[in-house]
């Protein structure tokens, strides 16, 4: 497999066994970062941000700092790869986006150069110092490696197992429902009838474990929402320290009301993220509103004074 000078990667070498099938409409995408070209192969109904999760290890850029900039423009997480309608993509990196979404998976199809110029996919891994300590799930003789971020899944279980049984045992540890898991066994999306026997796992293998779109939001709201609580405790601090300036005179009013102008702004900023995120525990929105909404009114009180002084 080629890197990003033409030197050829170490500890690989050029597969020669033809294309996996697979009944998923796969696009090659070239990238381009920091000037360094990387190509990779991508199903075309997956998410920008599931396919820039499979490009981490690749390019060394973590998922949620990369920007993809399409034609000019630039591609949204949510969108499928499919409606970007291009091959080529500069990606860019955000040094300030949190890492809030997790790490990327740990592996990702390359495709090798063969000498005829055609091109054979190989799985590259993430270097182990990624990868955090496999956590051993279920009982059973066969015994299957999943992929989920830089977290690896032992999954202990039996050839008769389905892979609706084996996303119940993951959903303790991802969180995510069943319905809301795909596991990719050999570059093909698994049925959830399927037999771990009928996809040829019973000696062994990799599943690689995505999520579906509702997951990526519910697990980016619940980061968001994890950030407001942070982002309340501050501007509750900021708004004491407005306060007492305001009572102790220490600054002229027009100081004062503009740094009440700019905490408002924060506060419903803030409201606004609280309100719009999914998340999954909902109760708590009613709480975090409630703190918010009770720091617009310590602003507005304090506005009124400073009016009035």
């Amino acid at each position: 497999v080629h890197g990003p000078e033409g030197q050829v990667r170490p500890g690989l070498s050029h597969p020669t066994e033809a294309r996996p099938t697979s009944s998923l409409d796969m696009l090659l995408l070239s990238f381009v970062v920091a000037g360094k070209n990387f190509q990779m192969e991508v199903v075309e109904e997956e998410t920008v941000y599931t396919a820039k999760q499979r490009l981490e290890p690749i390019c060394d850029v973590p998922a949620a700092q990369q920007r993809w900039i399409v034609k000019g423009k630039e591609a949204m997480d949510e969108h499928t790869v499919k409606t970007l309608s291009a091959s080529n993509v500069m990606v860019l990196r955000n040094h300030t986006a949190h890492k809030a979404r997790g790490a990327a998976t740990s592996t990702a199809m390359l495709l090798a150069s063969e000498p005829d110029g055609t091109h054979a996919p190989a799985q590259v891994s993430a270097p182990e110092s990624h990868l955090l300590e496999a956590i051993d799930l279920g009982d059973g003789p066969s015994v299957l490696m999943v992929i989920n971020g830089r977290q690896r899944l032992r999954l202990h279980c039996h050839g008769s197992s389905t892979i609706l049984s084996v996303k119940e045992l993951l959903r303790a540890s991802c969180g995510a429902a069943p319905r809301q898991q795909r596991l990719l066994a050999k570059g093909k999306e698994a049925d959830d009838t399927s037999t771990i026997e009928s996809l040829g796992l019973v000696g062994g293998g990799k599943l690689m474990l995505l999520f579906r779109e509702a997951q990526h939001k519910l697990i980016e709201g619940d980061a968001i929402f994890s950030t407001c609580k942070a982002t309340i405790a501050d501007l509750t601090k900021r708004i004491a320290e407005a306060e007492s300036r305001g009572r102790r005179r220490l600054d002229e009013p027009m100081v004062v009301l503009t740094t009440v102008g700019a905490l408002e702004a924060e506060v419903r900023a803030v409201r606004l993220d609280i309100q719009n995120s999914k998340i999954s525990q909902t109760n708590e929105r009613a709480v975090r509103l409630q703190e918010v909404d009770e720091l617009g009114e310590r602003l507005q009180t304090l506005r009124e004074r400073i009016k009035g002084s």
